[in-house]
């Protein structure tokens, strides 16, 4: 398939259109220079995964747009937004699949999809946030390898926390999940980085 180039952003491109041109053509002109993923290295692995990463972070949705979702005790102890949909873990399913997913138009429109959810945040306590950390295990800089203890949805459904949206007040499980709206891609992209102990 003959690879996709998107179209330059202008002065009139807002913001979070130019940081997602930038993020997509860092990681399609590095995956040009390889057949195979088989070929990316660690440590470029690490650097393409925290430049979308990044790019992410610096490009928070306004509070209308997010999911306007938080647990019960980040309202009274210190908080943080955690994307949950964990940025780098995405880059990685991106950066894995990008031959076969990620190849021409239909390939750009699903980064960009992929991309604009990563963006989506749930406001977390600084210690509820270390804990759903923990779920994604990284020591390929130590030789090892890269892996999640539990899915997207699975960790926080794991951990019990109470969730409260901004206007409905505390709800159901069901109704976190229908919030979240994790993309099926990524819930069946996921399951091949899951090991569970």
């Amino acid at each position: 398939m003959k690879r996709f180039i998107p179209p330059e952003p202008t002065h009139n491109t807002p913001k979070t259109e130019v940081s997602l041109w930038h993020a997509y053509s860092f990681i399609s002109n590095t995956m040009f220079c390889y057949k195979n993923v088989s070929e990316i290295s660690t440590a470029l692995m690490r650097v393409l995964t925290r430049c979308f990463y990044q790019t992410v972070f610096d490009n928070k949705l306004p509070i209308k747009e997010n999911t306007r979702l938080s647990t019960f005790e980040s309202e009274s102890e210190l908080s943080t937004d955690d994307h949950f949909a964990t940025p780098q873990t995405i880059a990685r399913i991106i950066i894995l699949n990008w031959y076969s997913d990620f190849q021409g138009e239909e390939g750009y429109e699903l980064f960009c999809k992929l991309y604009h959810f990563c963006k989506k945040t749930v406001k977390v306590t600084t210690e509820q946030n270390k804990v759903l950390s923990g779920y994604t295990i990284n020591n390929e800089n130590k030789g090892g390898e890269f892996y999640l203890r539990e899915g997207i949805v699975e960790r926080y459904l794991k951990e019990d926390f109470i969730i409260m949206h901004a206007e409905a007040g505390e709800i159901s499980t069901e109704n976190f999940i229908k919030i979240l709206n994790v993309p099926p891609y990524i819930l069946e992209k996921e399951k091949d980085l899951i090991r569970r102990s």
